[in-house]
């Protein structure tokens, strides 16, 4: 251990020597000064300081504040105070000491055991330090690309708007859409998909400037804000550079062929096409679609744009007729015991059976169901569902566990989900326990009191309620204990970054503490690999869900096997 002591009386010093030597392997520096021992601290990197706080420069607590200060990143500290100042001793301690010891009154165990845990405490203390601010990091960018989420995006948007508006200066949005990404991550798997995602990420960074902001709002949707044009133009000229740099292969290194991704770019420009950031995203989004519908790389927002506005109209219409001629079915996706493989419950997933297009994945139909309000009825659809086929596998013998459905935002934000659920519960002849509700951590804050009001009837009744997605949208961290919630599931970025880097598994143990340490079970999603399963399982969270045991299923196939 490497030891900075900083005291100016010969007599203290000496007797420090004495007891460390006795008691700690170590080598001392010394000063006999406040400024000598920041002067030392400029070209050494001692374990731990142990200082006077009455010096021939300094005196009291200002010794230590002074010394914090101008330390930069300070080693842990131990204050020497006399033995009748004890007040001095805890007021440094509040103020950034590790440890005091009074002079002359440690023996060489006492020392070696403050030195120790000094060290001990500021390692965890720098833990901590990281861990926080890597959840507020994770409040406000995609745990995959790091860039920037929809939460940061708005509140960026907003302050340019405000500025622009001030100017009289255009500003423009950007929406991108991945060509061709699910075919992707069907041939090539979530990995490459998600690789795909992080190369995009930086090949944004790299095309544009400081003064812009690229953000990554969902799946494979990215959004650029430009705050400093000079004319609208230069908008399509950088949208078209985005388009051609996004469009040239990707080659990773354990793939045998390129990996070809075209974008879609929509352009929405202040003040023409909107004057409030909403307007603005929503009409870059309807460009983008035009882009993708026409063949065309970028496209202007234009208030003529037909084409997209019936796909989407056909769209909801179909959708209306799904509902009414039972076209919906449900798969299930096996939760499960990661230590033995055993299903503990399933997860009821909606797909739409097309009459043409066969089974249309959720990520085609949701967000217009979203936007038409028919995911509320198509919600209803699916707790009822669920319900009676759980109903079903308990009275054959085959149930392992409750049934797990996702809630849409709009569906909890009305006031009668609770009755909703109580009333499927009691159709299917199903206790609470039956079910569990999954929210998105985004729902649950938007309208606080209502998700507290409805879950705690749930909860009530015994249904179990788990807020999904986490670390993928915005959540004050302080509201969770406020909730009545079961469990917490660990989105699947995360589980991917955990054996990908240190930081990325640093980032998944904070989640699983955190969820733990608010007396959560914790859940990790898509889970694909045995190197995932096993540092979850090193890491106590023992629930899992993803490829690497079941992908969805069909009723028939989930109990074929």
């Amino acid at each position: 251990m490497d030891v900075l002591l900083i005291e100016d009386d010969e007599a203290d010093a000496l007797l420090f020597r004495k007891r460390l030597a006795s008691g700690v392997d170590a080598s001392v520096h010394e000063a006999r000064s406040l400024r000598e021992g920041l002067a030392v601290l400029e070209t050494s990197e001692p374990d731990v300081v142990v200082m006077d706080l009455n010096l021939s420069d300094s005196t009291g607590l200002e010794t230590l504040e002074t010394f914090l200060g101008e330390a930069g990143s300070p080693p842990p500290v131990v204050v020497l105070t006399g033995h009748d100042d004890e007040e001095m001793a805890l007021a440094a301690v509040q103020a950034g000491a590790q440890e005091y010891l009074a002079k002359g009154m440690y023996e060489p165990r006492v020392l070696a055991k403050a030195l120790r845990h000094a060290v001990e405490r500021h390692a965890l203390a720098q833990n901590l330090l990281l861990a926080n601010e890597r959840v507020h990091f994770l409040a406000t960018h995609c745990g995959l690309t790091e860039l920037p989420n929809r939460y940061l995006l708005m509140d960026r948007l907003e302050h340019a708007l405000k500025g622009a508006a001030r100017r009289g200066a255009p500003i423009a949005v950007l929406f991108i859409d991945l060509d061709g990404f699910k075919l992707i991550n069907d041939s090539a798997g979530h990995r490459i998909g998600d690789a795909v995602l992080v190369e995009v990420a930086k090949r944004l960074k790299a095309e544009l400037r400081e003064s812009d902001t690229s953000a990554r709002i969902g799946g494979d949707e990215f959004v650029v804000l430009l705050s400093n044009i000079r004319h609208p133009r230069d908008a399509f000229l950088v949208a078209s550079k985005l388009a051609n740099r996004l469009s040239e292969p990707m080659r990773f290194a354990d793939t045998e062929r390129d990996i070809a991704v075209g974008a879609s770019i929509g352009i929405a420009l202040f003040p023409d096409n909107g004057t409030d950031a909403e307007m603005l995203l929503a009409n870059a989004d309807a460009a983008m679609y035009r882009a993708k519908s026409t063949g065309e790389a970028c496209c202007y927002y234009t208030r003529e744009l037909q084409e997209e506005t019936r796909h989407r109209a056909d769209l909801e219409a179909g959708l209306r007729r799904a509902l009414e001629r039972d076209e919906f079915v449900l798969h299930y996706q096996p939760r499960v015991d990661g230590r033995t493989g055993s299903k503990i419950g399933v997860e009821a997933l909606l797909r739409w059976h097309h009459p043409r297009r066969g089974l249309v994945p959720p990520g085609d139909f949701i967000p217009v169901a979203e936007q038409s309000g028919l995911i509320d009825e198509m919600g209803a659809w699916v707790l009822r569902h669920a319900l009676l086929a759980q109903a079903r596998w308990i009275e054959s013998g085959k149930s392992f566990g409750p049934v797990s459905i996702n809630v849409a935002p709009r569906q909890l934000c009305h006031g009668d989900f609770d009755r909703l659920v109580v009333d499927a519960l009691e159709e299917a002849g199903l206790p609470g326990s039956e079910l569990l509700v999954e929210i998105t951590e985004s729902s649950l804050v938007r309208e606080i009191e209502t998700s507290r009001r409805i879950l705690g009837r749930l909860r009530d009744r015994g249904v179990r309620v788990a807020v999904d997605d986490f670390g993928t949208g915005f959540c004050n961290l302080s509201l969770l204990p406020q909730l009545p919630l079961d469990e917490l599931k660990v989105d699947r970025s995360f589980v991917v970054a955990a054996t990908r880097d240190d930081k990325g598994a640093m980032t998944a143990r904070s989640i699983i503490g955190l969820g733990h340490g608010l007396g959560l079970e914790v859940v990790a999603e898509g889970v694909e690999t045995q190197a995932q399963r096993a540092f979850l399982l090193r890491n106590g969270c023992h629930w899992m869900q993803g490829f690497f045991f079941s992908k969805p299923l069909s009723e028939d196939a989930l109990f074929s096997g």
